[in-house]
């Protein structure tokens, strides 16, 4: 369990540069393995939020959540997880919590979900420009799709992040094939640029093709992307992805289409179509080798709506059923925090 009730420490105040203006009011402390979060209102009371151990604060954010004229503030916390994937918890200052993992690479977008609400923090890129500053865009999503807070740098070169940022975009609301576009055009922007770009872009532009039923084109692009790039952490990804070609290749890709669809509408918070292309792969490919996968977005799908029971039941067939998955970890966690919150 990653909070306990917070205690008394001598802790340093950590400074932010995520841009967005808390007027001071939520404060983050960090000592040694543990960050305090805590409130401090007009009369200079303080209450604590929580004592997270293991994690380190890396943005903090504002949002009106509730659509009541009335920011809240939020701060996200990471640590590392297993499988090349990192750990994130998002404190709110009235204490709610939700916790998820997501891919560590560049690049990587993750989803969570709880009592109903949902969140997708994407971060374009995580790398270092030549510059040495850390380009950052941020974005809040409601369950409804309302996007409440996205923050972003200029992104050097210009056109090529411009173009990444929009496929993300678009592939996130459901439009594959405009996502294709601009992902193409970033993918052409990059070429002898570099690498965080050029690997990125090749990344997300693969699942774009996927979502637009174009396997084809996605695995060339993966066996580009693993050729040229061979250092960066797209390239590791894209040789499982290939695996995944190779054993799927009887049913026409068909199954990492589906699963990569049910994937990306869960992280732009479509909940039908995500449940939609799950349910299909599982009915119609069950041996595919990416049920693991298909239950995981099922368990979303159903936070999402509040079932609490259903996704549990999804949870506990991944930790059953696939003792191998690289998702077994996460859903012990999630079961854990599930059991917790309903006693």
């Amino acid at each position: 369990m990653l909070l306990a009730p917070a205690a008394t420490v001598a802790a340093e105040t950590v400074a932010f540069s995520a841009g967005t203006s808390l007027g001071g009011k939520l404060e983050v402390t960090v000592d040694g393995a543990e960050t305090r979060v805590r409130v401090r209102d007009s009369a200079a009371a303080v209450r604590d939020v929580a004592l997270v151990r293991g994690a380190r604060p890396v943005a903090l954010l504002q949002a009106d959540l509730q659509g009541d004229g009335k920011p809240e503030k939020l701060v996200v916390l990471e640590e590392p997880g297993s499988g090349g994937y990192r750990r994130r918890l998002l404190l709110s200052d009235d204490g709610a919590t939700t916790l998820w993992e997501s891919p560590a690479q560049p690049g990587a977008e993750a989803s969570a979900a709880a009592d109903g609400r949902s969140f997708l923090l994407s971060r374009v890129l995580e790398g270092e420009r030549p510059e040495g500053d850390l380009p950052l865009e941020t974005r809040l999503v409601w369950a409804q799709g309302r996007a409440v807070e996205r923050q972003s740098t200029p992104l050097a070169p210009q056109n090529g992040w411009q173009c990444l940022t929009a496929g993300l975009r678009e592939l996130t609301v459901g439009s594959s094939r405009s996502a294709v576009d601009f992902l193409t055009r970033a993918v052409d922007s990059a070429e002898g640029s570099s690498e965080p770009l050029g690997a990125s872009a090749r990344h997300h532009l693969s699942r774009a093709l996927l979502a637009d039923k174009q396997a084809a084109r996605a695995k060339a692009m993966l066996t580009g992307l693993a050729r040229r790039f061979p250092e960066s952490p797209f390239a590791a990804e894209a040789k499982r992805t290939l695996e995944l070609f190779d054993r799927t290749f009887e049913d026409r890709y068909q199954p990492l289409v589906l699963i990569v669809r049910a994937e990306v509408a869960s992280s732009g918070s479509r909940w039908r179509d995500a449940e939609e292309a799950a349910q299909e792969l599982l009915s119609r490919h069950g041996r595919s080798g990416l049920a693991d996968r298909a239950h995981n977005v099922l368990a979303q799908v159903h936070l999402a709506r509040g079932n609490t029971r259903a996704a549990v039941k999804e949870y506990q067939t991944i930790v059953l059923y696939f003792p191998q998955s690289e998702l077994r970890a996460q859903a012990n966690e999630a079961l854990t925090r599930l059991e917790l919150q309903n006693p």
